[in-house]
């Protein structure tokens, strides 16, 4: 797995995102995380990229 060969002492998170046309619109679809699901959503909200609901 990527999350396993992946080490960074800065803290950065990564998504890998599969990514599937249908007819002419694509979907995206979140499949792994790094280093898991909250810490990338706390990384993005807190980068205002992210709203809180």
């Amino acid at each position: 797995m990527l999350a396993q060969l992946h080490y960074d002492p800065h803290g950065y998170c990564w998504v890998v995102m599969k990514c599937e046309l249908r007819g002419k619109e694509g979907r995206e679809k979140p499949v792994q995380w790094y280093p898991n699901q909250w810490n990338v959503q706390d990384a993005l909200r807190k980068a205002g990229l992210l709203k809180t609901t």
